[in-house]
C-alpha cells in the first residue's frame, strides 16, 4: 500500500512540476513575414494582451514599424542606437513619447503599452 501511494505521489509531483514548468515558459508569440514586413502575429497575442497590442499598432506604427520593435525584443539591443534595450529603456520611450508635445499617447494607453511591453520582454517567447 505504501509502494503504491508513493508512486501515485511521485506521478502527480511529476505532473504538476512540468504544469509549473509550462507557465514559466509563458506564451508563445509567432512573429510573421520577414525584412521590413515582420509582423506580430496578432492570433498568437493572449486575449489580455490584445489591448497593448491594438494600442501598439495604433501609437507606434505610425512612426516605425513593428520590425524595429521585434528586432529590439529578439536581441536586447535597438537597431537604431546599437544600444541595449529593455523594459526599462521601453517604459522610457513611451514615457517620453507621452510627454512629447506632437504625441496623443494618454497616460492611460502609455500604461497599456508598458503592460504589453512588459509581456513581450518578460513572459512571451517570440519565434
Amino acid at each position: 500500500m505504501q509502494k503504491n501511494t508513493f508512486v501515485v505521489l511521485f506521478f502527480l509531483l511529476f505532473i504538476f512540476s512540468g504544469l509549473a514548468l509550462a507557465e514559466d515558459r509563458g506564451a508563445m508569440v509567432k512573429v510573421v513575414g520577414s525584412g521590413n514586413d515582420v509582423e506580430f502575429d496578432p492570433r498568437t497575442i493572449p486575449a489580455e494582451m490584445q489591448p497593448g497590442y491594438l494600442t501598439m499598432k495604433v501609437y507606434c506604427i505610425g512612426c516605425h514599424g513593428q520590425e524595429r520593435m521585434i528586432t529590439t525584443l529578439k536581441t536586447g539591443i535597438s537597431p537604431v542606437t546599437k544600444h541595449t534595450y529593455g523594459e526599462v529603456e521601453f517604459r522610457d520611450k513611451i514615457i517620453k513619447i507621452m510627454r512629447s508635445p506632437k504625441s496623443n499617447l494618454d497616460a492611460s494607453h502609455a500604461k497599456t503599452l508598458t503592460e504589453f511591453f512588459h509581456f513581450l520582454i518578460n513572459k512571451a517567447h517570440l519565434s
